[in-house]
């Protein structure tokens, strides 16, 4: 199990889900990790497996780029773009892919949703 901040025992869950939001804002991203860690890891909501694999969606900026850039691998490849052939091919869960097919929107790489079809390739990167 990873280390926990030393205060981590001492905090409630949404106390550490603040904190992370604040460190996150103020750009240190590693710190931040740790403190979203903490408020999942004392959630009691929610189930331990769920944690976990919040736990390993927690990435680094670098991380989250490379994640971007293989997305837009896929979407050149297939010819074609939406948050199912991302889930399918990259192994995503449903936000991450959601979450990145509204960046690559806001980048101007696909186009809005058209329901259950699939989206327009605008550009290429």
């Amino acid at each position: 199990m990873q280390r926990l901040p030393e205060n981590c025992p001492h905090l409630h869950a949404e106390a550490y889900r603040a904190t992370a939001e604040i460190l996150e804002s103020l750009g240190d991203r590693t710190r931040a990790i740790e403190y979203y860690e903490c408020a999942l890891l004392k959630n009691p909501k929610i189930g331990v497996k769920r944690r976990l694999d919040a736990l390993k969606n927690l990435r680094s900026p670098d991380e989250e780029e490379k994640l971007i850039q293989q997305c837009i691998e896929v979407i050149q490849r297939e010819q074609k773009a939406s948050v199912s052939l991302l889930q399918r091919r990259l192994r995503l869960g449903y936000g991450d892919a959601t979450r990145i097919m509204d960046e690559l929107e806001s980048r101007g790489i696909v186009g809005p949703s058209k329901g259950a079809l699939p989206r327009d390739i605008l550009s290429k990167p």
